[in-house]
């Protein structure tokens, strides 16, 4: 049985691993063969792509699944229903891009000090389609993991073979290269959007539409919270310290990034658990809770150790000396990332397996205020790009006190 399951999400598995170390590949290559001024174009993009994906994505993630799972559409049923209901959430998105793209101006000028280009305008477009049209929550709830494995797969592949083919032909540049990341990824939604327009019969529904915005709005009061929190640093950075520093806290930033990639399939595959755990014996999931807890502690002490012992190597071999020479960055953001581990376990393993959701939500706006607070009291201070590394990390020592609190008492 517990094989069946391990292979049921096996296509999951494996299409997160290639999205988590296709970036980590992607930033070395574009670094050392392009410079780090180009990777800070590159990765900018990327950030001003995520402010938009943060509106437009919303909480559909939670709202869709659920209704699939109601009576209107078993997740199993009706294709017809199932394929309307997907519509009405890609209708919402589209609603809501229209705001998403009009806040990529303002943001962009913050960071480049200048209005979008055509091609860079494009590849932001490119990244909200393809991440509206997508629809992981979609097919994972109609169990299609294979299709959905497949697309990301095959979207991250031919970014590698694109951008690898450009930097040894010595062509582009930091927006080209984002048009490059871009465009696969928009195919791969567009093919899952052609799939559920065509010979389905079914119809979008402004109203319905809008019904889905106003449902979701409390469940986006918290995503926006956690999603603002990881990409605050990158885009402070780019507005306040241009795109070169902003190139290399990406790539040191990418590291720690890839090693939580890498955890998220545990994670996703233990809360299920904790949450059934908590519905039939909750001092069971305290003990099992606490147990996970000090082995996330040992965790993040091997990994706080690597990097303080081995970080300035590690980055020389990457990326160079001119990014290896900031190591003392990758210590803080492992820091960040062996807290942000913790806060995983405490708040979305414990509070939310638990239904404290509104604790939850707390734990994730004292994260956000405090590292709001301490970039803006260290903003006057010399080696900013030190301070901003603090500040996220002291934001989630926060939110890891106030979960801890939570539990404790």
């Amino acid at each position: 049985m517990k094989l069946a399951a391990f292979l049921s999400v096996s296509p999951m598995y494996f299409s997160q691993a290639v999205a988590a170390i296709i970036p980590l590949v992607l930033a070395p290559l574009i670094v050392q063969h392009a410079g780090v001024e180009v990777f800070g174009v590159f990765a900018s993009l990327l950030t001003v792509s995520q402010v938009a994906t943060i509106l437009t994505e919303y909480s559909f993630d939670a709202i869709g699944p659920r209704l699939l799972a109601s009576d209107r559409a078993p997740p199993l049923g009706c294709d017809r229903n199932n394929k309307a209901i997907y519509l009405d959430v890609l209708l919402s998105k589209a609603i809501i891009s229209l705001l998403a793209l009009g806040i990529t101006i303002p943001v962009s000028y913050v960071i480049f000090r200048r209005m979008l280009t055509v091609s860079e305008f494009v590849g932001i477009f490119s990244m909200i389609f393809g991440t509206a049209a997508l629809g992981g929550w979609y097919l994972i709830s109609l169990k299609r993991l294979w299709l959905l494995a497949s697309l990301i797969i095959l979207s991250r592949l031919l970014t590698i073979v694109f951008l690898a083919y450009m930097l040894f032909k010595g062509w582009g540049d930091g927006e080209t290269f984002f048009l490059a990341y871009a465009l696969p990824w928009a195919g791969a939604g567009l093919y899952v959007f052609a799939k559920c327009a065509s010979n389905s019969n079914a119809e979008m529904s402004l109203r319905r539409s809008f019904q889905l915005i106003r449902k979701g709005a409390i469940a986006f009061s918290g995503n926006s919270g956690s999603a603002a929190q990881n990409i605050l640093g990158p885009l402070i950075i780019g507005g306040v310290l241009g795109t070169t520093n902003l190139g290399i806290f990406n790539a040191i930033d990418r590291i720690a990034r890839t090693v939580s990639a890498v955890l998220k399939p545990v994670f996703q595959v233990l809360y299920p658990r904790m949450v059934r755990l908590n519905n039939t014996d909750s001092l069971a999931a305290r003990a099992h809770l606490f147990k996970y807890f000090r082995l996330a502690i040992i965790f993040d002490v091997f990994i706080i150790v690597m990097a303080a012992l081995g970080g300035h190597d590690f980055l020389n071999m990457l990326y160079g000396e001119d990014v290896a020479n900031h190591s003392w960055l990758l210590f803080i953001l492992i820091c960040w990332l062996s807290f942000g581990i913790l806060n995983n376990i405490l708040g979305i393993q414990g509070l939310l397996a638990s239904s404290r959701d509104s604790e939850y939500g707390v734990g994730i706006w004292l994260c956000l205020g405090a590292t709001l607070l301490t970039m803006f009291l260290s903003s006057g201070a010399q080696n900013y790009l030190l301070w901003v590394g603090v500040s996220i990390s002291f934001g989630e020592f926060v939110a890891f006190c106030f979960y801890f609190w939570c539990y404790r008492r």
